[in-house]
C-alpha cells in the first residue's frame, strides 16, 4: 500500500487539471441551461444578453484553466527546470613505452523537456604514485583522501567552441585523449559541467587502479 501523502501529491499534479475543466465546461452548460430555459421566453434581446455571458463566462473559464495547466506543468512538475545525468569514466587503451595512452570520458543524458547550453564542461586528471602517502584533506574536500599529483587540466570542448547544446532525450558521449605515467597507481577523473539559463553546476568523479603492464583495465562505463 503506497503512502496517502504520495497518493494525495499525485492526485493533485496530474488530475487538477482535468477537475478544473470538467467544473468549468459544467459551469458552462448550467448557465446555457438556466439562460435558455428562463431568459429566452421573455424576447430576443434578453437572449443575446444571455449569449453575452455565457461567452464571457467561457472566456474566464479559459483564463482559470490556463492557469492551472500552467501551474501543473511549471509550478507543480518543474518540467522547465534542467533533468541532466552528467557522469565520467576513464579507459586505459594500452601502453607506449612508459606511459598509458588513455580515454577520459564524459556522459551527458538529458531526462528533461526543454534544451540545455553549457560553455563550461572542465576535468582535472589526477594521480597517485606507489611510494605516495596517503592524506585526508579536511579544508578543501571534506575530509577526502587527497589525490595531489595533477596529470591534465582541460575540457571536454574543443577550444573553438563557444559552447555546446544537448537536445532533450538525448546521450551524448564526450572524449578526451591523454597519458598517464607508468608508475602511478591510481587516477582520479573530475568533471564539472555547468549549464541552463540558471547556470546550474554538476560535478562527477571516477577513481580506477592504473593496470598492471601489459593489461588494460577500464573504468565501468556508464549504461
Amino acid at each position: 500500500m503506497r503512502p496517502l501523502a504520495r497518493v494525495t501529491g499525485r492526485w493533485t499534479s496530474e488530475h487538477a487539471l482535468g477537475v478544473g475543466v470538467c467544473a468549468a465546461l459544467a459551469g458552462i452548460v448550467a448557465m446555457w441551461v438556466f439562460f435558455d430555459v428562463y431568459l429566452a421566453p421573455k424576447g430576443f434581446s434578453q437572449r443575446v444578453e444571455a449569449i453575452k455571458a455565457a461567452q464571457s463566462l467561457a472566456t474566464f473559464a479559459a483564463v482559470v484553466i490556463g492557469g492551472i495547466w500552467a501551474y501543473v506543468k511549471v509550478i507543480r512538475r518543474r518540467e522547465h527546470a534542467p533533468r541532466v545525468d552528467f557522469t565520467v569514466s576513464v579507459e586505459f587503451v594500452g601502453q607506449q613505452r612508459d606511459r598509458w595512452l588513455v580515454d577520459i570520458r564524459a556522459f551527458v543524458n538529458n531526462e528533461g523537456l526543454v534544451r540545455h547550453s553549457f560553455r563550461d564542461f572542465s576535468f582535472d586528471l589526477r594521480c597517485l604514485y606507489d611510494d605516495d602517502h596517503l592524506v585526508d584533506d579536511d579544508k578543501t574536500i571534506g575530509g577526502q583522501t587527497l589525490v595531489p599529483h595533477v596529470l591534465k587540466r582541460g575540457s571536454w570542448l574543443p577550444s573553438g567552441w563557444a559552447e555546446s547544446f544537448i537536445e532533450p532525450g538525448l546521450r551524448t558521449r564526450y572524449s578526451y585523449v591523454t597519458t598517464v605515467p607508468e608508475r602511478a597507481s591510481f587516477v582520479l577523473l573530475h568533471g564539472v559541467l555547468v549549464y541552463g539559463d540558471d547556470r546550474v553546476e554538476h560535478t562527477a568523479e571516477c577513481l580506477v587502479k592504473v593496470p598492471a603492464s601489459g593489461q588494460v583495465a577500464r573504468s565501468e562505463v556508464p549504461g
